[in-house]
């Protein structure tokens, strides 16, 4: 298992060997996880109060910055290019470094971003990271469903061993996970792929990037 991102360097760029500590933070970050700040479970439905849509918004930009910044882009562009072949485990990979970098923000301000904002904000940032790869011609609309599948079993495992290490979760608690993921992941015969077996091909992976 790679050791996770912990920062945030110049530009919105994930810094996979920083300390979590020294990770900078521009205004608009600041901003946009104080305004997560009690966030409850976004539902993609028109129920969203006007106070619930401006935390989801803020946690989205926040983890939008890290892709969208000139120089996180380009480190972006550059793991999927030295990785043609991987391109799900690495977007899968940065989604993960995203997210814990947001939620290590968040808990260095006092404030815990709950899972299911995490969750759904990523689906945005997944959203960002398939259209850089297709812009690169890396992966292609007709093959997303399959890249998405690859990225959320990369993603997972690696967000959750980094949150068990830091004691932010327990093992009880990724195994409900996985069971989560077993729901994103349908095999080709229509049943619902084996969780275990999956992500275990994920955390064999190299480090992305290495």
């Amino acid at each position: 298992m790679p050791e996770p991102a912990n920062s945030v360097p110049d530009g919105g760029a994930i810094d996979d060997e920083a300390n979590p500590a020294d990770a900078p933070q521009d205004a608009s970050q600041d901003a946009a996880i104080e305004s997560a700040e009690g966030a409850q479970d976004i539902d993609e439905t028109p129920n969203v109060s006007p106070v619930e849509q401006e935390q989801y918004d803020a946690v989205v930009e926040a983890g939008r910055s890290m892709i969208v910044a000139k120089t996180a882009q380009d480190a972006i562009m550059a793991k999927l290019k030295n990785s043609p072949n991987q391109v799900g485990k690495t977007i899968g990979h940065t989604l993960a470094m995203i997210a814990l970098t947001v939620r290590r923000a968040g808990k260095s301000q006092g404030t815990t971003i709950e899972f299911d904002l995490l969750e759904q904000a990523g689906r945005e940032w997944l959203g960002d990271l398939l259209e850089i790869s297709e812009a690169m011609r890396l992966s292609t609309e007709a093959n997303r469903d399959k890249i998405i599948d690859q990225a959320y079993a990369m993603a997972l495992p690696t967000f959750g061993e980094a949150l068990i290490k830091e004691g932010d979760i327990t093992p009880e608690d990724s195994n409900l996970a996985r069971e989560h993921l077993s729901e994103l992941l349908p095999d080709k015969g229509g049943e619902t792929a084996d969780p275990a077996a999956t992500m275990n091909d994920a955390a064999t992976t190299e480090p992305m990037g290495a």
